[in-house]
């Protein structure tokens, strides 16, 4: 039920105003002393302006970099791992974004990971700190602590049975914010939803990290208990809507990002609940390259939104009838 979780701190050097009030020659030199930082690292360091928008797009889909990164193109880089687990964004909000990536609920493990890294920064770049406000930050909401903890949830069952808003509404109640598929002012797509703590300032790491595993566990037992229902209440229904996916998926000739990611979020369910036998890593990990700019890193671009809903059914329709993603950009599509 927990797909990822992501630890973020937000940091800026001391002496340097913030993004918000910087000059471009003041963002510049951000730039110059993290790219020589990071030059010591296996951290890959790219501008925004180098890379394409493709590119861009594929690494927001990935969350490794943010919406508001990609709108500073000029002034704005990032330093990421292989693997997409370790990033930094340098001049978005803040002069230095940390982020660290764990499948399921990891919150201690991803912790560990940014803090690390968040050792190494501070150790060569002077921070802005004080003693009783914590880390500054561009935004009143990152004061303290600067780390916002993300758990990302998968809830399709409650949105059947029509539950979601009131179990989302409670869980809003316990000091944490829900938000879409991407962050801040993003639509839920695919009954998938990011939980995160609302505030840094008062508050030590492990309470934060305590209050967010407290709300996850309770969506996911609210979740487990409407599979539950689901499946013993409503077992037809729940099975036609499950193999009605999987019938769009294998057969589909046009399909959007959004419709796909609905039919992948049912048809997961399915998985889960042992209607229909089909990989629950493939599913999981088509609910991520099926979005447009992941898709087209893997059958070349296309910019024609019409072509592109054509390359994505051809691509939905090759993984799940051969069960495997791993031959996908070799798919004759």
């Amino acid at each position: 039920m927990v797909f990822t979780t992501r630890v973020r701190l937000a940091r800026n050097i001391a002496g340097i105003p913030f993004p918000g009030k910087a000059s471009p020659q003041d963002l510049h030199l951000v730039l110059d002393k993290t790219k020589s930082l990071f030059s010591s690292t296996p951290l890959a360091f790219a501008e925004l302006r180098s890379i394409s928008a493709l590119q861009r797009r594929a690494m927001l889909e990935a969350h490794v970099v943010s919406p508001k990164l990609t709108e500073h193109r000029s002034t704005a880089a990032v330093a990421y791992s292989e693997d997409g687990r370790l990033s930094v964004m340098i001049n978005e909000e803040d002069h230095i974004r940390i982020q660290a990536m764990e499948p399921g609920c990891q919150t201690r493990e991803a912790w560990s990971l940014a803090n690390a890294l968040d050792d190494f920064i501070s150790r060569n770049l002077p921070y802005a700190f004080d003693p009783e406000l914590g880390y500054l930050t561009s935004h009143v909401a990152n004061l303290g602590t600067g780390m916002r903890v993300s758990v990302m949830v998968h809830l399709p069952a409650l949105k059947m049975l029509g539950r979601l808003p009131a179990v989302l509404d409670a869980a809003q109640r316990l000091d944490v914010a829900v938000r879409g598929l991407h962050g801040e002012n993003t639509a839920s797509m695919g009954s998938l939803y990011q939980v995160s703590n609302r505030y840094g300032i008062g508050k030590s790491e492990t309470d934060i990290l305590t209050e967010v595993e407290a709300v996850v566990k309770h969506l996911v037992a609210n979740e487990r208990s409407a599979r539950h229902r689901l499946y013993k209440e409503q077992r037809l229904n729940l099975e036609d809507a499950v193999w009605r996916a999987y019938g769009v998926l294998s057969y589909a000739r046009s399909i959007s990002s959004e419709e796909a990611l609905e039919m992948l979020s049912c048809l997961r369910l399915g998985q889960l609940l042992e209607i229909v036998p089909i990989n629950g890593g493939l599913l999981k990990r088509l609910m991520l390259v099926i979005q447009p700019g992941m898709l087209q890193t893997i059958v070349g671009p296309v910019y024609s939104p019409s072509e592109r809903d054509r390359k994505r059914a051809d691509a939905l329709r090759f993984a799940i009838t051969r069960g495997e993603l791993e031959s996908l950009g070799n798919c004759p599509i």
